[in-house]
């Protein structure tokens, strides 16, 4: 049986061994397999606040997407929804996403087009 002073160095180099761990994930890089570049009323914030948002969360590459459906707002719900699940309202085919995205894409400079 391990006597106080084993266990104690046993809790004191596992709480190390944490603290190390967790200062290394700091240091990581991170891809973005999944980005939805607008919501599902076909909006978005913009590349530039996407890329700080990027930066922020220390994300280099993304695969950006749009959303392949558009929500309705029904004319009697006074809140617009959130989500696309968000009330009783339909949601229908969008095909014009993709253009969206692009436009979006190009406008960039070649170098944050690469992420």
């Amino acid at each position: 049986m391990a006597g106080p002073r084993t266990r104690a160095l046993f809790s004191t180099l596992f709480a190390l061994s944490l603290v190390t761990s967790l200062t290394h994930a700091r240091d990581y890089r991170y891809s973005d397999a999944h980005v939805h570049y607008v919501d599902f009323f076909q909006e978005s914030e913009g590349m530039p606040r996407l890329l700080e948002a990027m930066d922020k969360g220390r994300v280099d590459h993304v695969m950006l997407s749009g959303v392949a459906v558009a929500k309705k707002w029904h004319e009697d719900e006074p809140k617009r929804p959130r989500y696309y699940a968000g009330d009783d309202a339909g949601a229908y085919w969008y095909s014009a996403t993709d253009v969206i995205v692009a436009a979006a894409v190009k406008s960039l400079p070649a170098e944050q087009r690469r992420r």
